[in-house]
């Protein structure tokens, strides 16, 4: 009977390991997703934070784009700069697509629409240029030498 208890004895400390390991990898686990949750939490609040300073950045730049203390007039002209190459690059692109923006909303439209599919304005199409606008007109000059007048 004694080899029987041992051998008892011996599964019960096997699964006692197995149970111990078997809860640490479930404290471990639990632990390891609070963490991640904790992170998460803090990456979004970062995020939020960053966004508020861009918002106050932007009510600072549109109170003040005008009339800038020293402090922050370079941000402002580089911004304002920024701004003029973002509408060329915009015009660009959009030529390159036939694109032009409506005059009364703004949305992008096809050169060849009449009417603005987003506030429904007409398109006023500037006039084509005539072929006459391309015409140089060549004139003939006669070079007179004052000097040679003078001298017969």
């Amino acid at each position: 009977m004694a080899f029987m208890e041992k051998v008892k004895d011996v599964a019960d400390s096997v699964v006692d390991a197995v149970e111990k390991g078997a809860k640490n990898v479930s404290d471990n686990s639990k632990k390891m997703a609070e963490k991640m949750r904790i992170k998460k939490d803090i990456s979004k609040a970062e995020f939020d934070i960053n966004s508020a300073y861009v918002e106050i950045g932007k009510k600072y730049f549109e109170q003040n784009a005008d009339k800038p203390s020293d402090e922050y007039s370079e941000y402002i002209s580089s911004i304002i700069n920024q701004k003029m190459k973002v509408t060329e690059l915009n015009k660009k692109l959009q030529a390159l697509d036939n694109r032009t923006n409506c005059p009364n909303c703004g949305a992008a439209i096809d050169e060849a629409n009449n009417f603005c599919d987003k506030c429904g304005a007409k398109i006023v199409k500037p006039a084509p240029e005539s072929e006459e606008s391309d015409v140089v007109e060549v004139v003939e000059a006669k070079v007179v030498d004052n000097d040679s007048d003078s001298n017969s």
